[in-house]
């Protein structure tokens, strides 16, 4: 394979880092509509009918707005970094492979984070917490699989800058 050529793995990473953005996008969309929910007198006042509400300190409710809001600007940036970097997989860019290594670490160590968290709180949860526990295990997975994928030495290959020497004329 030479320089220039784009493999197929790099490829599918781009594809589902777009896939990726578009549901992060999405999310970020449903978060800021709720927080909105959140933020108006008439939405306030439909979450004080609900019986689970009327239970929870009034304070819980004032921090429901800010909360989707920061859920809904993270998404936002995680879809930017996922499109991103897949322009940069696309065009065999060094920043593309190296941002999008970064960010799947940062992926894993947060989902780890979280299926430790769930494992440890499975006992209370009961059967409702096996679902989470399989995503988690997912995104691991494929995070795992990203990363792996991006350090195998033909795709290393593959974003090595094209010397004068390398090509045919």
């Amino acid at each position: 394979m030479t320089a220039n050529q784009r493999p197929g793995s790099v490829t599918a990473i781009a594809i589902w880092l777009i896939v990726a953005g578009v549901f992060y996008a999405l999310f970020a969309l449903i978060f800021l509509l709720v927080q909105t929910f959140f933020a108006s007198e008439d939405g306030r006042q439909m979450m004080l009918q609900e019986p689970e509400m009327q239970a929870l300190p009034p304070e819980i409710l004032d921090l429901m707005g800010p909360l989707f809001l920061g859920l809904g600007l993270i998404s936002l940036v995680f879809a930017v970094i996922c499109v991103v970097m897949s322009v940069g997989l696309f065009r065999l860019k060094g920043w593309g492979r190296m941002g999008t290594i970064i960010f799947h670490w940062v992926c894993i160590g947060l989902n780890a984070f979280q299926l430790l968290g769930s494992i440890f709180s499975a006992g209370t949860a009961g059967l409702t917490v096996l679902p989470t526990l399989l995503l988690l295990v997912f995104n691991l997975a494929i995070a795992g699989s990203i990363v792996y994928i991006l350090q195998q030495p033909d795709v290393r290959q593959a974003f090595r800058p094209v010397s004068i020497s390398d090509q045919s004329f």
